[in-house]
């Protein structure tokens, strides 16, 4: 019971990332205009970046391996758009910071569940 829970647990949460991460490349050209706009230095690049770095995390947690450096590449990914894209404290419109906090609320429980599963893995 607990194998198929860990692993319905795995897809869904992997999965999550994975499809972000194949979004990055099917949608380059609006999230790379997006990232510029937030002032992401090389925001092509860093879309490119991002998409790897969201695909092989997901897809590493989704299979079951390299759990470890697959959960990093993905707090490094969530840190660095928390910082980068969902800065609220800089928005001065009302509706833009409500976003932007409601995103860097969810990212960093993001982190928080990665590094449980991170503790997870080396128990």
């Amino acid at each position: 019971m607990e194998t198929t829970i860990l692993l319905v647990g795995n897809v869904i949460f992997g999965g999550y990332f994975f499809l972000m991460g194949i979004n990055h490349f099917l949608k380059s050209d609006m999230l790379s205009g997006y990232a510029s706009s937030k002032g992401v230095p090389f925001p092509k690049t860093a879309n490119i970046l991002a998409g790897l770095f969201l695909t092989l995390g997901g897809l590493g947690i989704v299979a079951g391996l390299y759990i470890v450096l697959s959960s990093i590449l993905l707090i490094v990914f969530l840190i660095a758009v928390n910082f980068m894209i969902h800065s609220f404290w800089k928005n001065k419109n009302a509706d833009e910071k409500a976003s932007d906090l409601q995103h860097f609320l969810k990212n960093t429980a993001l982190i928080g569940a990665l590094l449980a599963l991170i503790a997870r893995v080396m128990m």
